[in-house]
C-alpha cells in the first residue's frame, strides 16, 4: 500500500474523513483532484481505496458540506 493510500485509510479509520488523490497542477503543486466527481465520492473506506492513488502526488480532504 502506497504511504498516500495509507495515510487515507488512517484518515478515515481515526477521524472518518473523505479524501481523495491530487495530482500536479499548472505550478507543479499537488493540488489538481484526480477523480472526476470528486465533490461526490461515496463516505466509504471501499470507495475512498477504489480511487486512482498510484498516479497521486497529494491527498485531498473533503470539508463540509458542498457550497
Amino acid at each position: 500500500m502506497n504511504k498516500l493510500l495509507q495515510a487515507a485509510n488512517d484518515y478515515w479509520n481515526l477521524y472518518g474523513w473523505i479524501t481523495h488523490p491530487l495530482g500536479y497542477d499548472t505550478n507543479n503543486l499537488p493540488k489538481r483532484p484526480l477523480t472526476k466527481d470528486w465533490t461526490n465520492i461515496e463516505a466509504s473506506i471501499q470507495a475512498i481505496e477504489s480511487l486512482d492513488w498510484k498516479s497521486a502526488k497529494g491527498i485531498g480532504l473533503l470539508t463540509g458540506s458542498k457550497s
